[in-house]
C-alpha cells in the first residue's frame, strides 16, 4: 500500500513536469526507510 502512495507522489510530478514543460514525463523520489528524503 505504502508503495503505492510513493509511486503515485512520482506520476505526478512527471505529470507536472509535462504540464509546465519541465523537462519532459520525468518524477522521481527517494525513499528511506519509509520516508521521503528527496525529491525534486
Amino acid at each position: 500500500m505504502r508503495e503505492e502512495i510513493f509511486m503515485k507522489i512520482a506520476v505526478d510530478i512527471a505529470y507536472e513536469n509535462v504540464i509546465t514543460n519541465g523537462g519532459g514525463p520525468f518524477g522521481a523520489i527517494v525513499v528511506k526507510n519509509g520516508q521521503i528524503i528527496s525529491r525534486p
